[in-house]
């Protein structure tokens, strides 16, 4: 092992490869302004043989993108604060949009996956990015992962209409001391209210480490997807 970098890795990396790293464990300074990274070289992979396509989505291919870093919320059992830190960082609505309408005219792209931890912590992006898609005409399925309590009617009524198809939460426990313990700060009636609401416009709901059905005795769920019914 030559480097180990800790925290973002884009300026370590050109540092490394163009001989300026001294130390071999490199620290580096979060980024101020994510929209200043280029784009993901797409075309080095996009003839590959991955699996494009997903469980949610109506068709193929789907790119999976990462727009933000840091969920800053304190959960006990997550890993997030440790390896970017707390504060939050995102790309645009504008340049997320963008980024959309290239791989779509480019790749033919249908669905795009928002991989990362938190997609709806900064509610005015959220809704400024739906508002793009709308008002620019661009159709797409989209899926993020998000919270119970960072949402309401409204603003998944707005998701949908704007192309959403699953909405991914991290629920956790159906037990609100499970919950609590684990300094999750949601509450058993957030995620049924917001369960709810996507039953209500056709978002499908994947939970994310089930370990008690709402109402019922803590279980583990078997069911890799397990589909919550309440």
């Amino acid at each position: 092992m030559d480097f180990v970098v800790q925290g973002e890795g884009e300026q370590a990396i050109l540092d490394i490869v163009e001989g300026r790293a001294q130390e071999r464990v490199l620290r580096c300074r979060r980024l101020d302004n994510l929209d200043d990274l280029p784009m993901p070289a797409w075309d080095y992979f996009i003839h590959q043989p991955y699996n494009w396509g997903g469980d949610w989505f109506p068709g193929t291919p789907v790119f999976t993108m990462n727009t933000s870093r840091v969920c800053p919320f304190h959960c006990t059992f997550c890993s997030v604060g440790s390896i970017w830190g707390r504060k939050y960082t995102g790309f645009s609505a504008e340049r997320i949009v963008a980024d959309i309408d290239y791989l779509m005219q480019h790749y033919g792209a249908r669905g795009i996956y928002f991989r990362e931890d938190n997609f709806t912590v900064n509610r005015e992006r959220t809704e400024k990015f739906c508002h793009l898609l709308l008002d620019r005409g661009i159709k797409i399925a989209w899926a993020c992962e998000t919270r119970v309590d960072t949402l309401d009617r409204d603003l998944v009524d707005l998701m949908h209409r704007a192309g959403l198809v699953t909405l991914y939460y991290g629920v956790e426990s159906g037990s609100q001391e499970v919950l609590n313990r684990l300094q999750k700060k949601i509450t058993l009636d957030q995620t049924r209210a917001t369960f709810g609401w996507c039953r209500e416009f056709g978002v499908k709901t994947p939970p994310a480490s089930l370990w008690g059905c709402l109402g019922k005795h803590p279980r583990i769920s078997s069911k890799p997807w397990p589909w919550l019914t309440i």
